[in-house]
């Protein structure tokens, strides 16, 4: 019998068992402790934030593929551009591009969100979902659409169409009516 102390101060006690006895039990406990291998150090495969970002990153890879099918994105979903000219992807890394872009704007977070998947109280969505509201815009234009909103319409500042998430961003901070539903009554 062998008697240890772990950094604790508890007491391990070891029996020793001689292998020529060939226990059974002894047998399979040597044969499980001398098959298992185990990596070790401070970036393991097989540590928990290892394990997390595999999982992390196979469902952000999910996620891209499933970002570049229209019908998951909807058909009016507003692509941005990257500064690199790549189209813009969701990540969840430091709370995702469009989060940090708006911060902690609720209603500007709505508004963004209106705008790119074209849900919006705009004359396009009105037409295409048969409400009854006027389609028309209050600037005269026939059919008021996302892009006569943030190109043309002159009751809006900044004008050219922005590509890129900060742009748009700047735009909404700039019209804080624009791609806003009126309150109710």
């Amino acid at each position: 019998m062998h008697r240890w102390f772990d950094s604790g101060g508890h007491d391990i006690t070891f029996i020793h068992t001689p292998s020529d006895l060939r226990w059974k039990a002894h047998g399979l406990a040597h044969d499980r402790a001398t098959g298992l291998s185990v990596l070790y150090g401070t970036c393991t495969r097989t540590s928990v934030n290892a394990v997390r970002d595999d999982v992390d990153n196979s469902a952000l890879a999910a996620w891209f593929k499933l970002t570049t099918q229209p019908s998951y994105m909807g058909r009016r979903f507003l692509h941005l551009e990257q500064l690199n000219g790549k189209l813009l992807r969701p990540t969840t890394v430091k709370g995702g591009l469009w989060i940090c872009a708006v911060g902690t704007e609720p209603t500007l977070m709505a508004r963004l969100t209106c705008c790119l998947t074209g849900h919006a109280s705009i004359g396009e969505y009105y037409e295409h979902f048969n409400i009854p509201e006027p389609t028309r815009c209050n600037c005269g234009a026939p059919l008021q659409t996302r892009t006569h909103v943030i190109c043309a319409c002159p009751s809006h500042k900044r004008k050219p169409m922005p590509g890129r998430l900060h742009s748009l961003v700047g735009f909404l901070r700039a019209n804080p009516l624009a791609f806003a539903f009126a309150p109710r009554d």
